[in-house]
Parts: structure tokens; sequence; C-alpha cells
């Protein structure tokens, strides 16, 4: 660059000089550069082979991984087939609550249809006493025999008229049950369908403990991974902090 005049030589002069005070200060900033890459340099030499021995550390842990997800997929698997189980027998619990509130009725009913029989045995004991007087005293006298026979006959009537009322309620207590037959039978059904669910499940759980064994595995393999890298970083720390004239305090 030309400079013109004086006023420019004077105006410019200070900015050579400060241009020139920068080089110079520059200067020993690019050696020391210079001796820093050649510092670092036999550092990545060191810290290369640790890498080379962290690589295959971390390839076999994702490979333990890449065991461990078809591992976790097919557990999975297992849970979704044991979902529609778990509903089948919540069905089957619904379905049989209503045949114990049946059976409940059934007893319910039978309970009076006891009571009847039991008065009709009651009323029917007297007859048979009645009865027994009457052969009694049809040996002596055919004439009292008679009126015998008809104070039975009345006996024998109020018994037939009690069975008669039994007999409905047992028809009643045999249609309760046939209503609870088919109740258990569902039920019976329903336990026979969540059998298989539970075999499903102990298979879930049978296919996940060798998942967590797996992972087990997965974590103890990563471990030493993390140790190698650990000490991949401390020693290239090292390296550069005696190359650049420090002291590692002892530990």
């Amino acid at each position: 660059m030309v400079i013109g005049n004086s006023k420019d030589q004077t105006t410019y002069a200070p900015c050579l000089a400060i241009y020139a005070l920068c080089l110079a200060t520059y200067a020993p900033c690019l050696a020391i550069y210079a001796l820093c890459l050649a510092t670092y340099a036999p550092c990545l030499a060191t810290y290369a082979p640790c890498l080379a021995t962290y690589a295959p550390c971390l390839a076999i842990y994702a490979l333990c991984l890449a065991t461990y997800a078809p591992c976790l997929a097919i557990y999975a698997l297992c849970l979704a087939t044991y979902a529609p189980c778990l509903a089948i027998y919540a069905l089957c619990l619904a379905t049989y609550a209503p045949c114990l509130a049946i059976y409940a009725l059934c007893l319910a009913t039978y309970a009076p249809c006891l009571a009847i029989y039991a008065l009709c045995l009651a009323t029917y004991a007297p007859c048979l006493a009645i009865y027994a007087l009457c052969l009694a005293t049809y040996a002596p006298c055919l004439a009292t025999y008679a009126p015998c026979l008809a104070t039975y006959a009345p006996c024998l009537a109020i018994y037939a008229l009690c069975l008669a009322t039994y007999a409905p309620c047992l028809a009643i207590y045999a249609l309760c049950l046939a209503t609870y037959a088919p109740c258990l039978a569902i039920y019976a059904l329903c336990l026979a369908t969540y059998a298989p669910c539970l075999a499903i499940y102990a298979l879930c759980l049978a296919t996940y403990a060798p998942c967590l064994a797996i992972y087990a595995l997965c974590l103890a393999i990563y471990a030493p991974c993390l140790a190698i890298e650990h000490l991949c970083v401390v020693s290239t720390v090292a390296k550069i902090w005696l190359a650049g004239g420090g002291q590692i305090s002892p530990v």
C-alpha cells in the first residue's frame, strides 16, 4: 500500500507496530501449539488401542441386547395371550354369581318343603295310632271297629292333603336344581377354559426368566466395558498431564 502523505504515515505507523507485535506474540503461540500437537499425537496412539479393546466389548454388549429384545417380544406376546384368558375368567365368575343366587333360591324354596313334610309325618303318626287302636278293637268287637275306621278315614285324608301340598314343593325344588345344573356346567366350562390360561401364564414366566438371565449377563459384559473406557480416559489424561510437566497426585 502506498502512503500518500505524511499524515497518512503518521496514522498508519502505530497500526503496523501493533501488527508486528501481534505477529511477535503469535509466533511463540504457534510453537506452543506445535508442541501441543506433538504431545497429543502419542497420546492418541495410546488411546486408539484402548478404544480398539473397548469396541469389541461394546459389540458383545450390543449382541447381548439383540438377544434380549426378542426375548422381551416373546414375553409381551405371552402376556397379550394371557389378557383374554383373564377376561374369560372374569366372565366365568360373572356367570357363576347368578348360579349361586339360583342355588340360594333353591335352598330357600326347599326349606318350607321340608317343614311341610315334617308336618305331614306329624299328622300321619296319630293316624297310625288310631289304626292300631282300630285293629286292637276289631278283634273283640266288630261293632266298635266301624266307628274306629270312620275316625281313621279323615286322618288319611289329612295325610293325603299334606302329601299333595308337598308334591308341588318337590317339583319346584327339582326345577330349581334343573336350572342350577346348566349353571354349574357353564362354570365348569369356564374353569376348563381358564386352565390353559394358567398354563400360558406359566409359560410366560418360564419365557421371561431366561430374558432376565440374558439381561443380567448383558450388564455383566458391559461392566468391564465401562472399566476399559474409564482406563482409556484416565491413561490419556495422565499422559497429557505428564507431557505438560505436571504431576499425578497419588490416590
